[in-house]
């Protein structure tokens, strides 16, 4: 049987307490600083969406490993990942050492997936240019440039959202890359859609 919504208030206050856990008095501070100029849009909404969207720039997360710096343009992911931990099921991310992340963003799952333990290695994949220079910029903020590479490529098919960006970028090539990795034990994706391309031509690299 599902458990029951928590109320609001309730869901808000856990919320906060994730983001105590995760971040320093300052920035703390800083958070209940765009809580309070966003509470009624966060009221309406029923979520911290739009104090997220002000918490952006330079901001240490705390992690059971040390210390995480990075440049953040969207704190909700910060939450969703350091906060409600949201990849921490089962044990894969303790089994895993080796790591695929198709759609890395500005790599707050790479930072994540490198800060479970100093074996691990990431290989990263982005579209877009911006995002893969914040990227290696957050990585080497945290001395981790070593145990990850990064892939300004297309993942995926192409749709819409992505058409913008699709002129100047490769598309990736999953079986060359896996050939080139070998087997890997953990993939995360967020490709804006494109999953369902990746997987319907997968049969060629989906055993890795």
């Amino acid at each position: 049987m599902a458990s029951p919504e928590l109320p609001i208030h309730l869901r808000l206050i856990r919320e906060l307490v994730q983001v105590r856990r995760i971040v320093g008095t300052r920035s703390l501070l800083r958070y209940l600083a765009c809580l309070s100029r966003r509470l009624p849009a966060v009221l309406k909404q029923r979520s911290l969406g739009p104090a997220d969207g002000l918490m952006r720039g330079p901001l240490t997360l705390r992690t059971p490993s040390g210390d995480l710096r990075i440049d953040c343009s969207d704190f909700g992911v910060v939450r969703e990942i350091f906060g409600s931990r949201c990849y921490a099921f089962a044990d894969w991310i303790q089994r895993s050492r080796t790591f695929l992340d198709l759609g890395a963003n500005e790599g707050l799952f790479v930072l994540y997936a490198l800060a479970a333990d100093p074996l691990n290695q990431v290989t990263a994949v982005e579209a877009q240019a911006s995002l893969c220079t914040r990227l290696q910029r957050n990585l080497e903020r945290n001395h981790l440039q070593s145990r990850a590479r990064v892939i300004q490529a297309l993942a995926g098919g192409l749709n819409k959202q992505l058409e913008p960006i699709a002129a100047a970028v490769p598309l990736l090539d999953m079986e060359r890359l896996l050939q080139e990795l070998g087997d890997v034990d953990f993939v995360k994706i967020d490709i804006e859609g494109s999953e369902f391309d990746l997987f319907a031509q997968c049969d060629s690299w989906i055993h890795k």
